[in-house]
């Protein structure tokens, strides 16, 4: 069963969304509880009790708290929900981008794009389902496995990897390289021939490092500056 919060300051179209996502994902066979918030203030305090949603469609304009400066506290918390802006503020739409939305769509046109929509979701959160990776340390006495989804990066030390996810940092002792050639399947990017990253926590590119989501600061070799770059290019453009 899927869990979709409704953001919306206006009250017949905060209803309408809510109603009009709810028959579509039963349309599909697919459960969902659908829960309406008339403002994103009060969606912050119910995120203050647990980050319980797979997907918010949320609206921009707001009063006390507007819906992209919501979602930037949010990812900044570590949310990873699925965020939808539905909005008729066009020229805000790569303002968005900041927070890293699934998709944009015009209020005008939500009744015609509400079906391509949720078919969407439903295959990006099939695709983002709990995915684990499981090893064994060299000496073959212990069986890891971690869930790819919270693995932010992976930093190379000495005969140990240091494998840092959210809320917790594991060091195994297993050569990079054998880790590299793992991630490296399943989308993450070597910036450094020390650290590998899992390209959904990274904020900010720049010349020599990369910032993730939660502020840290990875340094990042020149001269993999623009293969890194287009890796996340194409990881984005994957997931869009």
């Amino acid at each position: 069963m899927y869990a979709i919060a409704v953001c919306d300051d206006e009250e017949p179209v905060l209803r309408h969304i809510a109603r009009s996502i709810s028959l579509e994902f039963e349309r599909r066979g697919q459960p969902t509880v659908v829960d309406e918030y008339d403002g994103a203030t009060a969606l912050e305090k119910r995120f203050q009790l647990a980050n319980s949603y797979d997907v918010l469609l949320i609206d921009i304009d707001m009063p006390k708290l507007d819906g992209i400066e919501f979602c930037r506290r949010f990812r900044e918390q570590g949310g990873d929900s699925l965020i939808v802006f539905v909005s008729n503020r066009e020229e805000l739409v790569f303002k968005t981008f900041e927070v890293a939305p699934f998709r944009f769509v015009r209020k005008s046109r939500l009744h015609k794009e509400i079906g391509k929509l949720c078919d969407d979701i439903i295959i990006e959160l099939e695709r983002r389902a709990d995915k684990f990776l499981c090893f064994d340390d060299e000496q073959g006495s212990r069986i890891y496995s971690v869930n790819i989804r919270k693995l932010m990066y992976v930093e190379a030390s000495r005969k140990y990897c240091k494998l840092c996810s959210v809320g917790d940092t594991l060091e195994v002792q297993i050569q990079f390289n054998e880790m590299a050639a793992k991630l490296g399947a399943m989308g993450f990017i070597q910036i450094h021939r020390s650290y590998l990253v899992n390209p959904a926590f990274i904020y900010l590119i720049d010349n020599d490092s990369v910032t993730l989501d939660d502020g840290e600061r990875l340094p990042m070799s020149r001269n993999r500056r623009n293969d890194v770059k287009d890796s996340f290019f194409h990881w984005r453009r994957a997931g869009l």
